[in-house]
């Protein structure tokens, strides 16, 4: 999403988009995407790092309903540079591959500092065509929440994908590893559409969430074992594979 659409927003009498007006507290993103074959080193480092990480929560499949643009305007922006930016989706947990109660979320970023806005959704309209679906989840979500869905309206790609949680000792530092990642394109077809995967890389997903005071130390530590920090995107990777299959 631009920085004009985000604009928009404003105007249209929303909270400006800058860190403070998030509910969730700002933080840096780290991510690694390594290969699968990379896991047990993952999983290694996390039982001995000096940041003594322990398990935050249960291992549980995420599932995510994107949404943008029909230019897709929010990968645009990416790629783009622009800094201040925001990604829409619908995220639900658990093994249904269709929509589920859950969560609107607006993943927000400006100059590289990540912060999320979140609206919880209790009861999932029926899957009734892509459009009908968009219209009734809209009914339900809370004036805020609408005007984010009405910058970023065509549902685009469902992604499912296992994910452990960790927290380092103090508390600082929040690791999460993602595997398994699938992909459908929403585009075309039936609503939701679940069949005919996206040709994904079999990648591993290590993503650090910590204040900027303690990115050096940890991204030091990590690149001792050779992996390399990247701008990875789930998103961006699964619609780049839809567009060359």
């Amino acid at each position: 999403m631009s920085a004009r659409a985000a604009s928009e927003l404003s105007a249209a009498g929303a909270a400006s988009l800058a860190p403070e007006s998030g509910p969730s507290a700002p933080r840096i993103e780290v991510k690694f995407a390594l290969h699968e074959g990379a896991l047990d080193a993952v999983e290694t480092w996390l039982r001995t790092s000096r940041l003594a990480f322990r398990p935050a929560y249960a291992v549980r499949r995420i599932n995510n309903l994107y949404f943008d643009t029909v230019e897709a305007g929010a990968l645009a922006d990416k790629l783009d540079g622009i800094s201040a930016r925001a990604k829409v989706r619908y995220r639900w947990y658990g093994e249904s591959p269709a929509p589920a109660p859950g969560q609107l979320e607006v993943k927000l970023r400006r100059n590289g500092v990540g912060w999320k806005e979140t609206f919880p959704v209790t009861a999932v309209p029926a899957c009734a065509g892509r459009a009908a679906f968009v219209r009734a989840l809209r009914a339900i979500l809370p004036a805020r929440a609408r005007l984010w869905l009405d910058l970023a309206p065509e549902p685009m790609l469902i992604n499912r994908y296992v994910r452990a949680y960790h927290v380092s000792a103090d508390g600082r530092v929040r690791a999460t590893v993602d595997r398994g990642l699938v992909a459908y394109d929403q585009r075309v077809g039936p609503f939701p559409q679940l069949t005919g995967r996206a040709p994904l890389p079999p990648v591993v997903v290590l993503e650090l969430k910590l204040p900027q005071a303690a990115r050096a130390a940890a991204v030091r530590e990590l690149a001792d074992l050779g992996f390399v920090a990247s701008a990875y995107s789930k998103y961006e990777v699964a619609l780049r594979a839809i567009a060359d299959r």
